[in-house]
């Protein structure tokens, strides 16, 4: 059943340079030099720029430096939203933490001066789902892959159907194979984090290649432009929609040879990279695959393997309770249990999963 399939990984020979970053709880980024500008003008204009350790500015820029309005994801799970001046918290602005309190208020470089009431602008409204969706196949420094594009608009359609909600066109932004850069990710997911509301859903779909650490965008050369999980967890943890579900169709291991023996070492390495997904309520990250692992896209289905069983459940295969709803649960026993089926047990899809079991992905009504 595997002679006709693509997997969704390939080796780099380009070393891993390991850098450190640390940035002050209250102000100034104490070091500029172990970063990159991956979008737009970080020298005077807008951009986005990527720390050492993983942390995201998305703002504006005067002589390299964060000046006027911005947004700061930072690797600790907080974040800030407001004005700066040289890198350093100064005007109207949000510094949000880890379980969502918030300090507001008039910042004095770094320091909140006059602490202010945060009015919640989304008060009263009805809750909505938003999501992200990107489909990465025509890769130029990776081998082509056949079906994520395909696999991403199957995706939207289902999200647009009544099952997956009915969600209207501007709740959801799909980027395919020259929109798939990694700056475009992350502009759009921020842009749609900004929108999200504490009562809403979002949702953050991905096929294409991947590595143990890191998704790779449509513009990956090298180590350049790999999207890391730790990138995308600091944006995914930092919105404050009541549901977070992130599903990955993408390899799930580095190196020439996909297929490696597990043993116990190797399993508790895993089990070590599974708790920083988990450091949030009501978050799914479901995987294609388990670490150490590839993920294959097959001929005869025309789609990625997991992408084809995950649609297939929530489209009512996986609905085990005969009660015309898939819950996570429902559709992640499915998904495992048909892919290893599938692939003889070649891959095998994870679920992190801090929601409540019986939280409703589709409605078959």
């Amino acid at each position: 059943m595997l002679h006709h399939y693509t997997i969704k990984n390939i080796s780099l020979s380009f070393p891993l340079v390991v850098i450190s970053f640390f940035v002050l709880l209250f102000g100034a980024f104490s070091d500029v030099a172990n970063a990159q500008c991956i979008d737009g003008d970080c020298l005077n204009g807008h951009g986005i720029f990527i720390y050492g350790d993983h942390s995201i500015y998305i703002g504006k820029f005067r002589d390299g430096k964060a000046n006027g309005q911005g947004t700061c994801y930072y690797s600790t799970g907080t974040k800030y939203v407001g004005e700066w001046s040289d890198h350093q918290f100064h005007g109207i602005g949000t510094y949000y933490f880890e379980d969502g309190q918030a300090d507001h208020g008039v910042w004095t470089f770094g320091e909140l001066a006059q602490a202010q009431p945060l009015e919640d602008q989304f008060a009263g409204r009805t809750p909505l789902t938003w999501a992200v969706v990107v489909g990465a196949a025509g890769y130029q420094h990776l081998s082509p892959l056949d079906f994520p594009d395909d696999d991403a608009h199957r995706i939207v359609a289902f999200l647009k159907s009544p099952a997956g909600g009915a969600i209207k066109d501007e709740q959801i932004k799909i980027l395919i194979d020259e929109g798939a850069t990694k700056g475009n990710i992350i502009r759009h997911l921020h842009q749609t984090i900004e929108q999200v509301a504490p009562q809403d859903r979002l949702i953050f779909y991905f096929s294409g290649h991947g590595f143990e650490d890191a998704l790779a965008p449509i513009n990956i050369k090298g180590q350049q432009n790999k999207l890391y999980h730790k990138e995308i967890i600091n944006l995914i943890n930092s919105n404050p929609a009541q549901q977070r579900l992130c599903l990955i169709d993408a390899c799930f291991v580095s190196g020439d040879d996909p297929i490696k023996s597990k043993n116990s070492q190797q399993k508790i390495q895993s089990d070590n990279y599974y708790e920083q997904f988990k450091t949030q309520p009501n978050t799914a990250f479901i995987f294609s695959a388990s670490m150490k692992e590839a993920s294959i896209e097959h001929r005869g289905l025309r789609q990625g393997v997991f992408s084809h069983f995950l649609l297939e459940g929530l489209g009512g295969a996986a609905d085990s309770q005969g009660d015309k709803v898939v819950t996570i649960e429902e559709a992640a026993n499915y998904v495992k249990e048909r892919v290893r089926i599938y692939t003889n047990n070649y891959q095998n899809p994870t679920i992190i999963n801090t929601f409540s079991n019986n939280t409703p992905l589709s409605s078959l009504d």
